[in-house]
């Protein structure tokens, strides 16, 4: 795998964790106001949610406009064309 696929595949992977954080910003937020620190949170992300430690740092650096509708709808166009893009 060249350079540029491993950096398309690692930008996907992280849009899916920015779309999984959409689809479950309720229990994202329970889990991280739980948590007395940023070690603990990243810990019960990965856990839960079985994303990689780099992902689970995006989520919760996430600003929570990236959770309105109209940029889901970014994020999710961006996945599709990475996976278009990645496809044999």
């Amino acid at each position: 795998m060249n350079d540029s696929t491993h950096s398309l595949r690692q930008r996907l992977h992280v849009l899916d964790g920015l779309l999984l954080a959409f689809e479950h910003r309720h229990e994202l937020v329970d889990l991280m106001s739980e948590c007395a620190s940023t070690d603990m949170a990243l810990r019960r992300i990965t856990a839960r949610f079985g994303v990689t430690e780099p992902a689970a740092r995006v989520l919760l650096d996430m600003q929570f406009r990236r959770l309105m509708p109209h940029e889901v709808d970014k994020l999710r166009q961006e996945a599709a064309q990475l996976r278009a893009t990645l496809a044999p």
